[in-house]
């Protein structure tokens, strides 16, 4: 039994290394001559390496990848929150929300920034699966939102075929972040 590492490698145009990272582990069974007895894994086992190692890439993540105001008057300001939820090597699922930030007038001048509102937009698979192929379904979200703080849970399920391996495996998942509006005061 052979233990093969891939990974992903980024070369300038000099042919010098600059990037690489670790992606999945293969295993294959090489024959040889000689002495010693047993018997190698069978294909049904080989396959169950495979899918393990290849499920083994993956995994929920909460990670903010950017913050973009879309929109903003004297009334408040809208934007996109845009965070990475689930990665495996190169592939990886990102999920997008729009929220609305008001700004709540003081009984005696300026305001203060509190969420109007923070919904759910969309989520979508970025990158390629290397060693096999992933797809996901969204089950949904939960926000529970306050003036200050928007507190979203994503469930989804990923779905792996290691190559050569012809039986999936669903994986239920879930990633949560907190979202915090900057409590800005103005006073004017």
């Amino acid at each position: 039994m052979v233990e093969i590492e891939w990974c992903y490698q980024e070369y300038d145009n000099y042919g010098n290394l600059i990037f690489e990272e670790y992606v999945f582990s293969t295993f294959e069974c090489w024959g040889g001559s000689g002495g010693g007895g047993g018997t190698g894994p069978n294909p049904a086992e080989l396959c169950q390496i495979r899918m393990n190692s290849f499920v083994s890439q993956g995994s929920p993540v909460s990670q903010l990848r950017s913050s973009t105001i879309t929109y903003e008057d004297a009334f408040g300001y809208k934007k996109v929150e845009d965070w990475k939820i689930y990665s495996a090597g190169t592939w990886g699922l990102i999920s997008i929300e729009d929220a609305e930030i008001v700004n709540v007038p003081l009984p005696h001048g300026g305001f203060i920034r509190e969420y109007g509102s923070f919904t759910r937009r969309i989520v979508f698979s970025v990158g390629t699966s290397i060693g096999g192929t992933r797809s996901f379904q969204d089950l949904g979200a939960s926000i529970n939102l306050t003036k200050s703080r928007a507190e979203v849970r994503i469930d989804y399920t990923v779905t792996h075929t290691a190559a050569g391996c012809i039986s999936p495996l669903t994986i239920n998942f879930n990633a949560n972040h907190a979202f915090n509006v900057l409590k800005t005061v103005s006073i004017e």
